[in-house]
């Protein structure tokens, strides 16, 4: 009964997981957020300050009365009559005051009073914004222009024209309490209030693209990434770290593991050393082939510290060049190129003559060799097997590189030659449709996946796994 209630702690666990997820997002996309909220109040600012035409607003104030001695006495209500002989308009008389000013014969009377060249009465009705004070017998006339003199005009106009229609009318008695007053601050555009809306607006809108762009991005970026999109063991997270120390890096690449063996990204290929021991403990293996899905992902930097790491184990491992395209080993290891693994494939030339002593102790290193112009083909031949039974018989590992598995053929040959065969994604960076597929020439190659070295990943001291390292 209580292996059915669903575990809350691990709940708790997946849920601080998805919180920490979001806010790494945020923090990667963080200079986008703040540029685009910033440009979104400069907008607004610059905007209100030479694009919107300032508009001003003038007041004036009515107070509607009744006479007492032009109503009849039955109508009215001793508790309701004043000193001064007048009683408070019900709220429908109000209103039917309120409307009768904003009649187009009060607007006509107005046109003719202020004579304005352009001036219509539609034009002057949107300027007018009259209303009823809340419990009260007054009505308060706002009119807004970009012409403050215009505005305090017609505000005052509005006011005496009415009062002197009502007057000819004889019902009533229109009290002017306020005349418009020439405004000096404009009432809009509302500067400080656009440029908050603005940025607010553009905090907005840049974390709902910012997770839309991570919802677009299909890289994998992390061990889960590497988990859930593409359903395969992570062996190990080679970190990319600021303020990492500086190696030599002939052409890009780094033997960090045997210029910096103290530093972290050393210390992860040892870890990675182990987790392949684990996997060897069943079903041992001696040729591993070491790939990716494209260039650039860092195949052959992984294969070289992986190498050394081995080496320094003290294991004796051959590390192969078979990458017949772009050899790059022998410029990592600065070693000459003039034989290497194509003699000993023509020419059976024995692989101690092919092959270079390297500094770490039990690690040989076979370059390339001449690159011949039918790679596949060669990589395809029967000599390439028997060379690797030949090596055997001397190393305890033979690592091989090869070139990437989607842009040649000649990975997925390999790949069925070997005991076993790790796959490197470079984490942001390797789209997650390319590694599938990559991952399915190797199953139909039929050859033993290990899992994935997620290589050149940012970790953050703060972040889940900078707290390892």
């Amino acid at each position: 009964m209580n292996s059915s209630m669903p575990d809350k702690s691990t709940n708790l666990v997946n849920m601080n997981m998805d919180l920490r997820s979001l806010l790494l997002v945020l923090k990667k996309r963080l200079l986008f957020i703040v540029s685009f909220t910033l440009l979104c109040g400069l907008l607004a600012a610059l905007s209100s300050l030479f694009l919107l035409t300032p508009v001003y607003e003038a007041k004036s104030l009515l107070m509607v009365t009744v006479a007492s001695e032009k109503l009849p006495q039955a109508t009215l209500n001793p508790q309701t009559r004043t000193e001064t002989g007048t009683v408070p308009m019900p709220v429908l008389t109000m209103n039917t005051y309120l409307e009768h000013l904003k009649s187009e014969d009060v607007m006509n009377r107005v046109l003719a009073d202020v004579n304005v060249p352009g001036l219509t009465s539609g034009k002057l009705k949107n300027m007018i914004n009259a209303r009823i004070v809340k419990d009260s017998n007054l009505i308060e006339i706002k009119v807004q222009n970009s012409n403050p003199m215009l505005a305090a005009q017609v505000a005052n106009t509005v006011s005496d024209q009415y009062q002197q229609l009502m007057d000819e009318l004889n019902f009533s008695s229109i009290m002017v309490l306020s005349s418009a007053n020439i405004p000096t601050a404009p009432v809009k555009p509302h500067k400080t209030l656009n440029v908050a809306m603005a940025l607010l607006f553009g905090v907005i809108v840049a974390l709902i693209a910012a997770l839309v762009l991570e919802y677009m991005d299909n890289t994998i970026k992390t061990p889960e990434d590497v988990n859930r999109l593409v359903d395969q063991t992570v062996l190990a997270v080679i970190p990319k770290k600021n303020g990492q120390k500086k190696t030599k890096k002939p052409d890009g690449m780094a033997l960090i593991t045997f210029e910096d063996p103290k530093s972290v990204i050393s210390e992860t290929y040892r870890d990675f050393r182990t987790n392949l021991g684990f996997l060897g403990l069943d079903k041992p293996f001696q040729t591993m082939l070491v790939t990716s899905p494209l260039a650039e992902d860092g195949k052959s930097t992984v294969a070289a510290n992986l190498a050394i790491v081995t080496a320094q184990a003290g294991y004796k491992v051959m590390l192969v060049d078979c990458d017949l395209r772009k050899p790059v080993l022998h410029t990592v290891f600065k070693v000459p190129n003039s034989k290497g693994f194509t003699d000993c494939i023509f020419s059976d030339t024995d692989p101690m003559d092919a092959s270079h002593s390297m500094a770490v102790s039990n690690l040989t290193v076979m370059t390339s060799g001449k690159i011949p112009p039918n790679p596949a083909e060669i990589l395809g031949s029967e000599r390439v097997p028997r060379l690797w039974n030949r090596l055997k018989t001397r190393y305890d590992y033979i690592i091989i590189d090869s070139p990437p598995l989607l842009a040649v053929t000649d990975a997925s040959i390999l790949a069925a030659q070997v005991d076993a065969t790790v796959l490197v994604a470079s984490s942001g960076v390797t789209r997650r449709d390319l590694a599938l597929q990559a991952i399915e020439k190797l199953k139909r190659a039929k050859s033993r996946l290990l899992g994935v070295v997620l290589n050149q990943m940012p970790i953050d001291k703060k972040s889940y796994y900078g707290s390892y390292y």
